[in-house]
């Protein structure tokens, strides 16, 4: 796995998607336990930062002023939540929060290939 990941990357910025091949087309979801074994080779901050998003009872703190840097990311045309990552500086768990809010508030409209856009 060396090389697959910019040195750039760190836990606050990168996000890895992963569907193990025994799932891909059969509709079954890996469990935390499975991806946090898949990522583990990327080190442990990587392990430690995925395994807290699903702890339960535990929170993401998220400021106004990343939510209107959010909104002010966005549009009707539809952008790739990746672009919003890199743009907005915040953290994947802080923007997915963002993104959640507006989309429960029906203002947010998910398109194919992890884009979304303004409703």
């Amino acid at each position: 796995m060396h090389g697959s990941v910019p040195p750039s990357a760190t836990p606050s910025n990168t996000v890895i998607a992963y569907e193990p091949v025994w799932a891909i087309g059969t509709g079954l979801t890996p469990t935390a336990a499975d991806v946090a074994e898949a990522v583990r080779p990327f080190g442990s901050g990587y392990v430690a930062t995925f395994a807290d998003a699903f702890t339960p009872g535990a929170t993401v703190d998220v400021a106004d002023r990343d939510r209107q840097t959010i909104l002010s990311l966005l549009s009707p045309i539809p952008v790739a939540q990746d672009e919003l990552l890199r743009q907005s500086d915040l953290t994947p768990a802080a923007l997915h929060l963002v993104l959640l809010e507006l989309e429960l508030a029906g203002r947010l409209v998910r398109h194919a290939g992890g884009r979304v856009a303004l409703d």
